[in-house]
């Protein structure tokens, strides 16, 4: 899934850098840039709901993401109807 997201999220009109930060950080794994974290968030988001994994009542709660443990402060999403494929793989 991370792979369909920096291949759709890194051309135009997005081109998103993707540095993420490293396994001895408070935030291991997770992307530099707030803006490209939030994408994914909300792309995640996204796959598990047309995936019918969660529905509209459980999606981007205050409790983050769901099942992540991680308070949600990113509730837009960055895709576009062309990327909406991309999220289903």
């Amino acid at each position: 899934m991370r792979a369909n997201f920096e291949s759709v999220m890194g051309k135009p009109p997005y081109e998103f850098e993707f540095d993420r930060w490293p396994e001895d950080h408070a935030r291991a794994g997770q992307y530099k840039a707030y803006t490209v974290q939030c994408a994914w968030d909300a792309w995640q988001e996204a796959a598990k709901f047309l995936k019918g994994e969660i529905n509209e009542a459980n999606t981007l709660s205050d409790s983050g993401p769901a099942g992540s443990g991680q308070d949600n402060t990113c509730a837009e999403s960055a895709g576009s109807e062309n990327s909406t494929a991309s999220l289903r793989s």
